[in-house]
């Protein structure tokens, strides 16, 4: 876990935990209420929907569709050994600004999204630091209701040691944030829902090895300690499945491993393991075979025990919703090479924007990426690899670059690779606003109306190419 998501995650429950009651939420700036009515959300994401089947139609070969079950359709090439099915995740940015559009919509029509994870933090009272993004203004939705309504199970994340940001080394320790989780879960079943899992925020970074954000515990005390919290949970709350969340590479595969051995020989082995890869330093480049190799070893560890093993995906670009997602599709496509031993697809937000709030992405509004297009772009990613040439519809620019790995290291012309030899090969045509410049020569290769009426490309480009979205020429 990066440093900023401990700062974040710290300071939210120091906020949480000294709201004081429930009353009406502060106002939101962007996608209020109103916008939303106004815009017609109900509208949007019914053509949102017809799109991505239609897609899913085309994939087939045409015909009548009916939308495929959300393990065929995330990961078409998953393995179902040890008789997991994969189960995809979204946990939102806690600031979001529509957030709460998640609770008013079935933008889950096609059941891609499995599980809906709320953070402790976006549970206060209103006043709390995550409001109008709270558990009052959720309770006021029965959003918590609706969302199992929208096909989705519930999960909670909760911190099991955290170091004192207020001096109360009562936060070293589990009963004081194991309350904290019981009472959450027990507020959203007096609501009508429940919730199914529980995962634990990092707790084996909180060794005394880790002095980046610790609480001074060696690793035994560590073992104890969370090993007593999901014994204590599954006591009170036995209902619900517990997942351990970790860091890579720091701790590094072996730790890991060895964790998840004591936690067993503890009596207190979780029934998932979700990897927070640090996408922030080398040894968390996905892209390294060896890195892969690593996670493979370690993914089938953990499987080899019956335990889930699932990957969040998340994103380091924050400038705005497109770049973030971008980003992210990009870091999945990377991580391919695990998809076999991959149970569980996290798509979680925490990282701050440019304004300091934790609101990036957007998670339905279509008039920019979102979190919502992030997964179903995912998703159509594995069925184009399982599929004899393009199966997901013309791309963009970026997207081509992303989904063809090869042709972004090569650093190629993603519309002049396409036009030279994608075509050939069976690729997805490119289209829209080319960015990528190109030499005079390339300018007519690529457009033949061009080249045919015999017309200077510089002169072409600068009357007409520009605004017409055309390759820009060096």
């Amino acid at each position: 876990m990066s440093r900023s998501k401990f700062t974040i995650v710290a300071v939210a429950l120091l906020s949480l935990f000294s709201s004081q009651g429930f009353g009406a939420p502060a106002g939101v700036t962007g996608l209020t209420d109103a916008t939303i009515s106004e815009n017609g959300w109900t509208t949007i994401l019914s053509a949102t929907m017809t799109e991505v089947d239609a897609q899913a139609a085309a994939a087939a070969g045409g015909g009548d569709y009916t939308p495929a079950d959300p393990a065929t359709i995330v990961s078409a090439q998953f393995s179902t050994a040890g008789g997991h099915r994969p189960r995809i995740w979204l946990s939102p940015n806690i600031n979001s600004e529509d957030y709460r559009a998640l609770m008013d919509y079935d933008w889950n029509s096609d059941r891609v999204v499995n599980v809906f994870k709320f953070h402790m933090a976006n549970l206060g009272g209103a006043g709390s630091a995550m409001a109008p993004n709270n558990f009052p203004e959720f309770k006021a939705r029965q959003g918590f209701q609706r969302l199992n309504m929208f096909g989705m199970d519930l999960a909670l994340e909760a911190g099991v040691i955290k170091p004192p940001p207020d001096g109360n080394m009562a936060w070293c320790q589990g009963p004081v944030l194991l309350g904290e989780a019981v009472k959450y879960i027990r507020q959203i079943r007096q609501e009508g829902a429940q919730i199914k899992w529980v995962t634990l925020d990092e707790p084996l970074n909180q060794t005394s090895a880790n002095a980046e954000h610790s609480c001074g515990l060696s690793y035994a005390e560590t073992v104890r300690i969370t090993a007593d919290w999901i014994k204590g949970l599954r006591a009170q709350e036995p209902r619900v499945a517990i997942a351990d969340i970790e860091s890579f590479p720091a701790p590094s595969a072996a730790k890991l491993k060895k964790w998840i051995d004591d936690l067993q020989a503890a009596g207190a082995l979780p029934s998932a393991f979700h990897i927070d890869i640090n996408r922030e330093v080398a040894a968390g480049d996905i892209r390294n075979p060896a890195i892969q190799n690593e996670l493979i070893d370690l993914a089938n560890h953990v499987r080899a025990k019956g335990v889930r093993f699932g990957i969040i995906y998340w994103g380091q670009q924050t400038t705005n919703s497109d770049a973030y997602v971008r980003d992210v599709l990009g870091f999945y496509v990377d991580s391919a090479a695990l998809r076999a031993v991959t149970d569980d697809y996290i798509f979680q937000s925490w990282h701050p924007s440019a304004n300091g709030k934790m609101d990036i992405p957007v998670n339905l509004d279509t008039r920019t990426s979102n979190h919502l297009s992030l997964i179903r772009s995912s998703a159509r990613y594995d069925i184009k690899e399982t599929k004899s040439g393009c199966a997901t519809g013309p791309l963009s620019q970026d997207d081509y670059l992303t989904f063809y790995p090869d042709v972004r290291s090569a650093g190629i012309n993603a519309f002049l690779h396409y036009k030279l030899f994608g075509a050939k090969e069976g690729r997805c045509e490119v289209i829209g606003r080319c960015t990528m410049p190109v030499s005079a020569a390339d300018y007519l290769t690529l457009y033949d109306d061009v080249r045919n009426a015999g017309s200077n490309p510089i002169e072409h480009f600068n009357l007409w190419g520009k605004s017409e979205g055309r390759c820009p020429i060096q």
